[in-house]
């Protein structure tokens, strides 16, 4: 059930920043399109302080790749939380 949350909320994201993308190209009608871009700013600079936390939380325990880092700057929170879950099986072992 989490998990199928989990990809739900992927796809939302996913769903959010090709509709600001999209927003770049072709503005949507005002107020929405300003609206947009306001939200996808904040969402940004959120997703942004995650990923700094995720490189400073787990430095160089972290075996990380520009893929894992440009998954936190799309999906934010719900990709940093299967990040932390492997690494702390990671250092279990």
């Amino acid at each position: 059930m989490l998990r199928q949350v989990s990809v739900l909320a992927k796809l939302g994201c996913l769903l959010f920043w090709a509709a600001f993308f999209y927003n770049i190209w072709i503005p949507f009608q005002p107020p929405v399109d300003q609206l947009t871009y306001l939200i996808g700013l904040v969402v940004a600079v959120i997703h942004m302080g995650e990923a700094a936390f995720m490189y400073i939380r787990f430095g160089v325990r972290m075996r990380s790749s520009l893929s894992d880092g440009l998954q936190v700057l799309l999906f934010g929170a719900f990709y940093l939380v299967k990040v932390y879950e492997r690494e702390r099986k990671r250092s279990a072992l």
